[in-house]
């Protein structure tokens, strides 16, 4: 008697246990086809607020500009020029994001020219690689496609050098010129003083194109104008010809004020679906 009590009792319970989950999921499926009915009738808007992080791949070019004697131009080196990695973190909602991460930047200056004697070019750089912290904001202006928008920005970077092991200021480079036989001789010494910041801020505008390829991750491609002062490195140059005897003064001094690209995959955690009636 007792044993078929107990077997009711638990009978009961399970029957009542799948009549009230039953009603729970048929109540969170009437809100959902409700709230689905409202955002098809245009009365709520919903949107998607989310975290990201974002690695990139950046192709950077620097700028120098050199002054003095008409002779000595621009390096064309592949030392001006630098392709890193970074990191990106931020916070995205339906049109806006902020975001902040690390980057490595090269600052380099040089120049080259063609000597009196010989053949070929004399081409010299320094350049210095510095830390970026950047703090950007973007806004999402165009979204012909479902999968692919535009967006827009600006930002501010603090740059700074973590070299440990830095070159000496002052150094030289020796020219020679060859007789006949081959010998060489010494013909100049170029003497210079190489000076260079520390640390400094930097500004960007950027233009750049997503493509969602899932839920959680998206493709971009991001161009970019830097904005610096154009003496975050200094060269100054005196170059001594002994014969016949001359000196020529003349400097370089280099920024990142150019355009770069970066390209990168973002992958997107902490969803918040927001939702706003709208009255029609």
């Amino acid at each position: 008697m007792i044993l078929s009590i107990r077997l009711l009792h638990q009978t009961v319970s399970l029957i009542a246990l799948c009549l009230l989950s039953s009603i729970n999921v048929q109540a969170q499926s009437a809100r959902t086809n409700s709230i689905d009915s409202l955002i098809a009738r245009e009365n709520l808007q919903s949107s998607v607020r989310s975290y990201y992080i974002r690695p990139l791949l950046e192709f950077q070019q620097g700028n120098t500009e050199v002054q003095g004697d008409a002779k000595f131009t621009e390096p064309r080196t592949s030392l001006m020029r630098k392709v890193s990695l970074g990191i990106r973190v931020g916070y995205r909602s339906e049109r806006l994001e902020v975001e902040t991460g690390l980057s490595s930047i090269r600052v380099g200056t040089g120049y080259q020219f063609t000597p009196e004697y010989g053949y070929g070019l004399n081409s010299r750089v320094r350049s210095t690689d510095y830390t970026q912290v950047p703090l950007t904001i973007r806004y999402r202006f165009w979204q012909p496609a479902q999968r692919f928008s535009l967006r827009a920005g600006i930002g501010i970077a603090y740059n700074f050098d973590a070299n440990r092991l830095p070159l000496s200021a002052s150094s030289f480079q020796d020219e020679y010129s060859y007789t006949v036989d081959g010998s060489p001789t010494l013909a100049g010494r170029i003497s210079s003083n190489y000076i260079r910041k520390t640390k400094f801020w930097s500004g960007e505008i950027n233009l750049s194109a997503y493509y969602q390829l899932s839920r959680r991750f998206n493709a971009t491609v991001e161009a970019k104008r830097l904005i610096s002062s154009n003496a975050i490195a200094t060269f100054d140059n005196v170059r001594e010809v002994y014969n016949p005897a001359s000196t020529q003064r003349f400097n370089s001094t280099g920024g990142i004020y150019r355009y770069n690209v970066n390209l990168g995959v973002s992958y997107q955690f902490g969803f918040q679906n927001r939702y706003r009636y709208s009255d029609n």
